[in-house]
């Protein structure tokens, strides 16, 4: 514990901000999920079946950078289930609020067993800031911008 907050305090301000941003809208996004129907909330995400644009601002791409690593940590210290729907709209909701556009992906894909697996992922730019591993292997069911 002593060890987390030492780490905690050795990052820049701005990285401390990003953390406590990115901690409670994933809380949030978690509440959201298991609790109000999809159809609810879904309206909250951005624009349905749209994109972002691709190319953005360098400090822009910056930001999205330190959003990653936000929630990154938040995976390490978050009690509940921070599954890749919370991480991918926790991090749509931060960077929304600081103007910066993002696409939030939700995909399926079938296992070994032949169920249905859901997978969501964030990208912004051509950076993805959340839900990158495997993502390349679902396929796109629905996007929010």
């Amino acid at each position: 514990m002593i060890t987390s907050l030492n780490k905690f305090k050795g990052i820049s301000k701005t990285e401390k901000i990003l953390f406590i941003k990115a901690y409670f809208y994933c809380f949030i996004s978690r509440l959201i999920i298991l609790f109000i129907p999809v159809k609810r909330y879904s309206s909250m995400l951005g624009m349905q079946n749209t994109e972002s644009n691709i190319s953005i601002l360098a400090e822009h791409e910056r930001i999205a950078n330190l959003v990653k690593i936000a929630i990154w940590r938040v995976n390490k210290y978050a009690f509940w289930k921070n599954n890749c729907f919370a991480q991918a709209s926790g991090a749509k909701q931060i960077l929304s609020k600081l103007n910066i556009s993002s696409t939030l992906y939700l995909g399926v894909k079938k296992d070994a067993n032949n169920q249905l697996i859901a997978h969501a992922w964030l990208r912004c730019g051509s950076n993805i800031i959340t839900g990158k591993k495997g993502y390349k292997q679902f396929t796109v069911v629905s996007t929010f911008a």
